[in-house]
């Protein structure tokens, strides 16, 4: 009997989750959210090309193979946003030639990392608060519903327990 409740508990919270999943799919794909996103990327695009130009001009001579070009730059600015390897394997190195090239890396990676977080932060909070005013909405109208067939149950009681009409 027990293993029979927790199996029902099971499939009930997998499927709220699949609920969950479903809303959250259906709030990506709202066109209002989708210009958001094109105007927030392309936003990081410009934020990315004009810090990858900054660091072609600064560290192309000395490191080639991290800055040798735009594209190059900007992969290496990639690899140090999303925090891969970006200290030992990029900057430190960089910062033994140019002490002060914290002072380019340091802003970038604030930036570009509150960015992101900030994106994924706003992306659930929508997601969630349309989940939340859709099934709000839900249960307003099965409460309404349900409203209104006790009010239609009572208008035919009354009419059978009415007395008839005079004469």
């Amino acid at each position: 009997m027990l293993k029979m409740i927790l199996e029902q508990k099971n499939y009930y919270q997998k499927s709220q989750t699949r609920l969950m999943l479903q809303k959250v799919i259906k709030s990506i794909s709202n066109t209002h959210l989708k210009i958001k996103w094109k105007v927030l990327i392309k936003m990081l695009m410009v934020l990315y090309y004009v810090f990858a130009v900054i660091a072609t001009n600064l560290f192309a001579e000395a490191f080639p193979e991290w800055f040798g070009g735009l594209g190059r730059s900007a992969y290496s600015l990639f690899q140090i946003m999303t925090l891969e390897s970006w200290s030992m394997g990029i900057v430190r190195p960089v910062m033994e030639v140019f002490p002060y090239a914290w002072l380019f890396f340091v802003p970038f990676i604030l930036v570009t990392t509150f960015a992101v977080v900030n994106l994924v932060v706003g992306l659930m909070v929508n997601s969630m608060q349309d989940a939340h005013q859709a099934e709000a909405r839900q249960q307003t109208d099965s409460y309404r519903d349900d409203v209104l067939s006790r009010l239609t149950e009572i208008e035919a009681a009354m009419k059978r327990l009415a007395p008839p009409p005079p004469r």
